[in-house]
């Protein structure tokens, strides 16, 4: 066959509300696909990790059966201010853990296998906060000075296709914080965030936060080979 049909393209189940009304109009269809791969990026507090939140919260309350792990990387969740939000003391909301990119993604995909085994249905939103905190097991095992930003490009690589088809099959939703640091005398490419190419790659939608509370949503869809930009 030469051609696909449309019924072959992976089609969102659920759509997730990111908590911003507008937002959720320049994504288009009311948010975030289940099945897809998203970033949140931009400079040091620039309100990632708010949005985020914010998007956890309208998650858990759209959804009465919906599951939130939260991986704080960063051990900076305020549990003050979370405790204050009902749905976040629920026990549909995890704040978890893992100390390298290998061990967090084998255990999302561990618990997205099992998830959906006994609960096929049930919507379920991944949250990593954040990659530019995080290292690899080579790195884990290597003294400081040896340590080289090429692996952890290499392990987003090989995690992201493994774990791309477990969030299509599982209703799923993996939402990604990064970071942009800014590259001193180059004026061709002045931002660089950590990953590499490879995370720009396999996500679906990237939204860049700046300071003055002012957001840019990147949106592509798989099923148009150049997808415009929103």
């Amino acid at each position: 066959m030469l051609f696909r049909s449309d019924d072959e393209f992976f089609e969102p189940r659920f759509h997730l509300p990111t908590g911003i009304y507008l937002l959720d109009g320049i994504i288009g269809e009311g948010g975030f696909g289940t099945g897809r791969i998203s970033e949140i990026f931009g400079p040091n507090r620039s309100g990632k990790s708010d949005l985020t939140q914010r998007v956890a919260k309208a998650f858990l309350e759209k959804f009465p059966d919906g599951l939130v792990f939260y991986f704080d990387q960063e051990m900076a969740l305020d549990k003050k201010k979370l405790n204050a939000i009902p749905v976040f003391k629920s026990n549909r909301f995890a704040i978890c853990y893992r100390p390298t990119v290998q061990k967090l993604f084998d255990t999302v995909i561990k618990m997205l296998k099992k998830i959906h085994a006994e609960k096929a249905d049930v919507p379920v939103l991944i949250i990593v906060d954040s990659i530019a905190m995080m290292e690899t097991d080579g790195e884990a095992k290597k003294a400081l000075k040896d340590v080289t930003v090429a692996e952890m490009g290499r392990a987003l690589s090989s995690a992201l296709r493994k774990i791309k088809p477990i969030i299509q099959e599982t209703n799923a939703h993996l939402l990604i914080v990064n970071q942009v640091r800014k590259r001193i005398g180059d004026q061709y490419t002045p931002e660089e965030s950590p990953g590499g190419e490879a995370l720009k790659f396999a996500c679906d939608y990237r939204l860049k936060c700046q300071q003055g509370a002012k957001y840019w949503i990147k949106a592509s869809s798989k099923k148009d080979g150049m997808p415009p930009d929103r």
